[in-house]
């Protein structure tokens, strides 16, 4: 094992070696998750706006039941859909984090 590096590292530099192309495969991956977290994001907005419609039909229509009804069951369904968007939106920062981090170090073991 070369002096100064971990077993880890080693095993990424030996990696690295066999398959060069493997840092442009982690920047595609990264491209894809910063896609899937604008589209996450872009849900999150849209129940929100959702949301604000129930809301607007609960207030503006109190005599009648139907869009009452109906209005509490778009704020109802924008909130699941955020919480579920909010989810999802952690989860992918947090792998997006992981990917550059991982780019970063196999940057550093090339130079």
């Amino acid at each position: 094992m070369t002096a100064g590096l971990t077993q880890r590292q080693a095993e990424e530099r030996k990696l690295m070696q066999k398959n060069p192309h493997l840092l442009d495969v982690l920047l595609a991956k990264e491209r894809t998750i910063e896609s899937k977290l604008r589209t996450t994001l872009a849900v999150i907005n849209t129940s929100a706006a959702v949301g604000a419609f129930g809301f607007a039909l609960i207030k503006f229509f109190e005599g009648n039941e139907l869009a009452t009804d109906l209005g509490w069951f778009l704020l109802f369904c924008a909130l699941i859909i955020a919480l579920y968007g909010v989810k999802r939106f952690i989860h992918y920062r947090y792998e997006s984090d992981s990917i550059k981090k991982h780019r970063a170090d196999l940057a550093d073991l090339v130079e």
